[in-house]
């Protein structure tokens, strides 16, 4: 459930598994600057996902200018593991898991 790619307007970002995002053990990081989001390699699949959808709530947020928004971790957290929800347990969701 976790892309490559994604165009979001006129953009597309590129998403990256890594062994390591920074010394604060992060685990994932949205670069609205260069149009990627970095993804720790070695999580397990529902943390990933949970954490990639986390990481696109900041670079939807990001993109429509809603800065401050973006920085209110509490906010991207609980909005990142509802859309998460959604797609996890909707129909395309299921029959991706099949």
């Amino acid at each position: 459930m976790i892309p490559k790619s994604f165009k979001l307007f006129n953009t597309t970002w590129t998403v990256k598994q890594v062994h390591k995002i920074d010394n604060l053990g992060s685990l994932g990081l949205c670069n609205y600057n260069l149009a990627t989001i970095s993804l720790r390699r070695n999580l397990k699949k529902d943390v990933k996902e949970a954490t990639f959808y986390h990481e696109l709530v900041h670079a939807i947020l990001d993109t429509l200018n809603y800065h401050k928004l973006s920085g209110d971790e509490k906010f991207v957290d609980t909005f990142g593991q509802a859309l998460h929800q959604v797609i996890k347990t909707s129909e395309y969701g299921k029959q991706e898991s099949n």
